[in-house]
């Protein structure tokens, strides 16, 4: 409309004058800021998806709640605004799922380097007399304390609860997931290599400490796995628990309002 230089008086206003004639600058900017380089630096997309939240439902309010009662006063045919408007609606929410998007993938790149960790189990047992875990490694609760940045940074810049929620369970499914994967791919060659030397064991009878069932290489490898797993486990059940709790109260706010 701007470029055809149709002008409402009973509409010109600031407001006005900018949704139309700056529509598509903002939609060129978010096209433009998805394509840079955020490396591990989530919250820059995280902002910027709260703003484009903000953005909208101000734009939104100010299209129905104000301009919408001025066209209809003029005897104009709202939908023809109102289809514009929700073309726009519409593209900037596009927008805003190119920035959910390279979110995850930040994401994931980042907690890959934790996720990893999971393949350091044989070489830190393998020929180096380390006694038997007791206990989970370090990464697993560097991975809790991410998941816990992550959640509060999405406060911090007020996303909304809806986007929030999907993206931390989207996070902790792929870690949930990638951590199972990893894992399962070292217990079945631990437990065949495990297997084959217990029975040499009892075919040559011979007690070497590094073949002995229950202090071998092997056994150490399977016994830190099992409380890396055991670990993962009380997390998960943790998380499920809070994600109930949140489910809860966000429909008992819903029933109060």
């Amino acid at each position: 409309m701007s470029n055809e230089k149709i002008v409402l008086d009973p509409l010109l206003s600031r407001n006005w004058t900018f949704l139309i004639s700056n529509f598509n600058k903002l939609i060129t900017f978010l096209e433009k800021a998805s394509e840079l380089e955020f490396e591990e630096d989530y919250k820059v997309p995280i902002a910027i998806i709260s703003d484009v939240q903000r953005l909208e439902e101000s734009i939104m309010g100010l299209c129905y709640g104000v301009f919408r009662s001025r066209i209809e006063n003029l005897r104009l045919d709202w939908r023809i605004f109102g289809n514009v408007f929700d073309s726009f609606f519409l593209t900037l929410r596009e927008k805003s799922c190119l920035f959910e998007k390279i979110l995850i993938e930040i994401n994931k790149k980042t907690l890959d380097k934790y996720l990893i960790q999971v393949n350091d189990v044989p070489k830190s047992y393998r020929w180096t007399k380390k006694p038997m875990s007791e206990s989970h490694l370090q990464y697993l609760t560097s991975i809790v304390d991410y998941l816990k940045k992550l959640e509060d940074d999405f406060n911090t810049y007020g996303v909304e609860d809806e986007v929030k929620e999907k993206k931390i369970i989207e996070v902790r499914e792929y870690v949930k997931d990638t951590f199972n994967r990893l894992s399962s791919n070292l217990i079945q060659p631990i437990q065949q290599t495990f297997s084959s030397l217990q029975r040499f064991k009892n075919r040559e009878d011979e007690n070497a400490s590094n073949v002995s069932g229950s202090s071998s290489d092997e056994a150490k490898m399977l016994k830190q796995l099992e409380n890396n797993m055991a670990t993962w486990a009380d997390i998960q059940k943790l998380a499920n628990e809070f994600q109930v709790a949140q489910h809860f109260e966000g429909e008992k706010k819903l029933s109060d309002s």
